[in-house]
This record gives C-alpha cells, structure tokens and sequence, in this order.
C-alpha cells in the first residue's frame, strides 16, 4: 500500500514538516513487502526526482504529485542525489505502540 493511501491530510502534514527540517534533502518513502519495495516521493522531492532524475511523476486523485521506483533503482538514485544533496529514507515500522516512521540519513 502507498503511503498516499493512508491518512492523506496527517500524511502530507509530515511529508511538508520534514522537507521544512530538511530542506537540503530528498526524502522518500520505503514501503512495500519484503518481496515488492518500492520507494516513493512526493510534492516538492517528486517533481525535483522528476526535473533531475527523469523519473515519471504520477499525479493521484486529489491532486498530490509523487514518484515511485523500485528497490533496485535505489543504489543508482542514492549516487545520483548524494553529489548535491543530502538523501533520507523514511519507513513506517509497527511496533508495541503501534505504527512509528523511522528515519534514515545518507
């Protein structure tokens, strides 16, 4: 299921606080099961993966523009991004307290 699918207004809330914290990154999104990843971005980091990267924007119901990759686009996107940009990987993990975003910087 994509991240778009969930709580959209909650969603996009945090996708907009953390390009406000980072705005010298690209952030995506992991999700996927452990046989089908895909990453994700959206708004600002979705157009600058299309401008950039090439990679074809999708547009969804309610207007919000994102791209999505798979797994083994990853290490070549990372190369690409990493020259000029910083590069975080957010991934949503269920624990005892139900669901939490993990953040990781490269």
């Amino acid at each position: 299921m994509s991240f778009i699918d969930k709580d959209n207004d909650k969603f996009l809330n945090t996708v907009r606080y953390f390009n406000a914290k980072h705005p010298d990154a690209v952030i995506v999104f992991k999700t996927g099961d452990a046989k089908d990843i895909v990453y994700e971005a959206f708004l600002r980091d979705a157009d600058f993966l299309e401008k950039y990267l090439g990679l074809h924007r999708i547009t969804s119901l309610n207007d919000v523009n994102w791209v999505a990759f798979p797994e083994d686009y990853l290490n070549t996107l990372v190369k690409k991004i990493t020259r000029y940009f910083k590069f975080i990987i957010m991934e949503e993990v269920q624990d005892t307290e139900g669901f939490q975003l993990t953040i990781n910087f490269i």
